[in-house]
């Protein structure tokens, strides 16, 4: 239905307003949907935070104040 992506943007959103930081995600390695909610959202894949049976992403937000 959406509802997580819906989600996962308001909050980008939100924190693009503030300072820079970096976001950290993490899904079951069998969990797709989940998998494809953080790629949408621009997250990307990252190897070295991941372990046996997890899938780790990572995002960069914030540092954009008055840029639209």
């Amino acid at each position: 239905k959406g509802i997580a992506s819906d989600m996962l943007g308001a909050l980008i959103d939100r924190l693009d307003q503030g300072p820079p930081r970096r976001l950290f995600a993490g899904t079951d390695s069998d969990n797709r949907a989940s998998q494809r909610v953080l790629e949408k959202a621009g997250f990307m894949r990252d190897p070295l935070q991941e372990v046996p049976g997890r899938i780790a992403f990572t995002r960069p937000v914030g540092g954009k104040i008055g840029m639209g």
